[in-house]
């Protein structure tokens, strides 16, 4: 997928990996992307369908607290997820300017908020927010936070069944 993403100007960085696949950053049309490349043959049946569950769902989401998704590419041995290329996920961004002024620490906050409710107008309900699905772009004039990752993501006024990373759930 990366070698023949179709239109993309250059090759591609890789900036991380994980179980499932890697991600890089690219550029497309001059615009700069994220690319998560997911090898099927390391997924199982379920988690290739929550993958693409998960593109469904993010797809039409479009606001400035959400992390753009461009489009996904299906193919034999991969899924490729192309994604607006933001500076760092939240927990990164912590890791090396921690602690942050409160303003920002607010600011963070109201974004994800905003990105939240956004969501929840389309029955969409996330069930994975932490600093990891949390991505950050320094503009002109501050710090913006989007929402990323829905994986766990389900349509709905209700969720039924756990779902996310249980150092984040909710205690209830």
């Amino acid at each position: 997928c990366v070698n023949n993403a179709p239109a993309m100007d250059g090759r591609p960085r890789l900036v991380g990996a994980g179980r499932f696949g890697r991600c890089y950053a690219a550029s497309k049309d001059g615009r700069p992307i994220a690319l998560k490349v997911l090898s099927k043959a390391k997924l199982g049946e379920r988690d290739l369908d929550r993958a693409r569950r998960e593109a469904v769902l993010h797809r039409p989401l479009r606001h400035p607290n959400i992390c753009q998704l461009l489009a996904t590419i299906d193919t034999a041995q991969t899924i490729c997820i192309m994604l607006e290329l933001c500076d760092a996920s939240l927990h990164d961004h912590l890791k090396v300017n921690a602690p942050i002024e409160l303003c920002v620490a607010k600011q963070i906050a109201a974004d994800v908020t905003e990105g939240l409710s956004y969501i929840h107008a389309f029955n969409v309900i996330h069930r994975d927010v932490k600093p990891h699905n949390i991505l950050v772009a320094q503009t002109a004039d501050r710090l913006v936070a989007k929402l990323t990752d829905f994986g766990y993501a389900t349509r709905g006024p209700l969720a039924t069944g756990m779902a996310g990373t249980p150092a984040y759930m909710a205690p209830e």
